[in-house]
């Protein structure tokens, strides 16, 4: 089986390695690359079009589906399933006999993905003849790494989108506006000392702004964006109006009324959550120990061989995290309620024995 991949950005790159680690042969397709997208378009089993920019991908959806054989598979994969509220030309390209899906992972993607898929989102929805078919081939190359796959039908990614990536990016939008007015000083105060609020908005404009071009992208050519931003420009002046006129019930209610829109399990998972990573951050902002493990290192019993070494001497912990990266290795990070001699007799203790 051939697979194309059309785009080699973060995602493209994602999965040239993906499929190729899988044994399969791989086809690449960029601005400059020798090989042009009807060529492998007309090689290809399945075609994945995760291109940039957003706006170009209807046109090349095309453009790929007229030189693909009846019974291949097309995969949209980018953030907006149709850019600009246009759709993506799915009555020609399933008269071709070429099965259609829209793939979205809801993360930033690292390689080797099969080791990042693990509890994350992604959305699929797939049309065609052989729909059926793909779509167990889709799965199968993904859930053995445990991601969540939610199916979709027509238009309800784009609307789902609105609250899970629009809101968050235009807030991260407004946010960088205040930052700019604020001098350095109190901005690097005010990011420190904030309440989980304040720091898990922080987190998300920074988040955002790592990313800034493909958030660009998708508050561009996303179709509810304007929508969003006439909600939006409401509310700021009704809050306006509220502030001005001392209206403090007013904005209280506003307030509340997020919390009735979420339903009840919903809500209180949500809260349980929220307070466990508050209370992790507030361990870890204190003293706390880092240790990196390379790989080949990283195997079974060894945290309770490290915790085994802070237990010996009498060292009392707060929060534990440890993490396997995507490269196999593993980082531990150990709070301690205070950092004594004990605790560098420990690291140098860990260290000894890791050099045997």
């Amino acid at each position: 089986m051939v697979i194309a991949v059309v785009g080699i950005g973060i995602v493209g790159r994602t999965l040239v390695e993906h499929f190729t680690h899988l044994g399969y042969e791989v086809l690449f397709i960029e601005r400059n690359s020798s090989l042009t997208l009807p060529e492998a378009a007309g090689k290809a089993d399945v075609v994945f079009v995760v291109t940039s920019p957003i706006g170009e991908v209807n046109e090349l959806l095309k453009l790929a589906a007229e030189n693909m054989r009846p019974g291949t598979l097309l995969v949209h994969g980018t953030s907006v399933e149709a850019p600009h509220g246009k759709r993506t030309g799915r009555e020609q390209i399933l008269e071709k006999g070429v099965t259609l899906a829209h793939l979205h992972f809801h993360f930033r993607p690292e390689s080797p993905l099969r080791e990042t898929l693990r509890g994350q989102h992604i959305t699929l929805k797939i049309e065609g003849e052989k729909s059926e078919h793909w779509e167990q081939w889709l799965k199968s190359r993904l859930v053995p790494y445990q991601p969540f796959i939610h199916e979709l039908e027509d238009d309800e990614h784009d609307c789902t989108t609105t609250v899970s990536q629009v809101l968050h990016m235009a807030l991260a939008y407004f946010s960088s506006r205040v930052w700019q007015q604020t001098a350095g000083n109190e901005l690097e105060r005010g990011i420190t000392i904030a309440g989980p609020p304040g720091r898990f908005l922080a987190r998300s404009v920074i988040r955002t702004a790592g990313g800034a071009k493909v958030a660009a992208e998708i508050l561009e050519g996303h179709p509810q964006t304007l929508d969003v931003l006439t909600v939006i420009r409401q509310a700021v002046r009704d809050l306006g109006d509220r502030v001005r006129t001392g209206d403090i019930e007013g904005i209280e209610a506003e307030l509340s009324i997020a919390r009735t829109l979420i339903p009840p399990d919903m809500l209180k998972a949500l809260e349980t959550r929220t307070l466990q990573l508050i209370r992790l951050e507030a361990d870890l902002q204190r003293h706390n120990v880092v240790l990196n493990f390379p790989a080949e290192e990283n195997h079974v019993g060894l945290l309770a061989k490290v915790l085994a070494e802070f237990d010996r001497r009498g060292i009392d912990k707060t929060t534990t995290i440890a993490q396997t990266n995507p490269d196999g290795s593993c980082t531990f990070v150990i709070g301690v309620r205070e950092h004594t001699p004990a605790v560098d007799e420990t690291v140098v203790a860990i260290e000894s024995w890791r050099k045997e």
